[in-house]
């Protein structure tokens, strides 16, 4: 198994990084909870911007160690953004408040009203 672990380093970063951005976005849901819930989305999208970003400035360098650095920033920030955003998505539909139903009033058929149906 430790061998195994030697090669996946980067998914060991992704998983670190991710778990980050979803302890971000949970504090910014609870914080924010009240006055705006677009907040929580925010560690998610500044996440999606700077992989974005990233691969916009491997441009031509992409055979050289500093292009290949850049892939790799691209991969943790468009990957880790994605789940910042999902898990805020799936905060928003958890705590979703309910609405409270009105109760109806049955009509109550009374003698009167049979007869004047009939």
């Amino acid at each position: 198994m430790d061998e195994l672990l030697d090669y996946l380093d980067y998914a060991k970063l992704l998983a670190y990084v991710s778990s980050v951005a979803i302890i971000i976005t949970y504090i910014s849901h609870r914080i924010f909870r009240k006055t705006n819930r677009a907040i929580k989305y925010l560690p998610g999208i500044l996440l999606i911007i700077i992989g974005s970003y990233n691969l916009y400035t491997v441009g031509n360098d992409l055979t050289r160690s500093a292009g290949i650095s850049n892939l790799v920033l691209f991969i943790l920030g468009v990957g880790s953004g994605f789940i910042a955003l999902l898990f805020g998505l799936i905060l928003g539909v958890y705590n979703k408040e309910k609405k409270k139903k009105k109760r109806r009033k049955k009509k109550r058929k009374t003698v009167e009203t049979e007869i004047s149906e009939e």
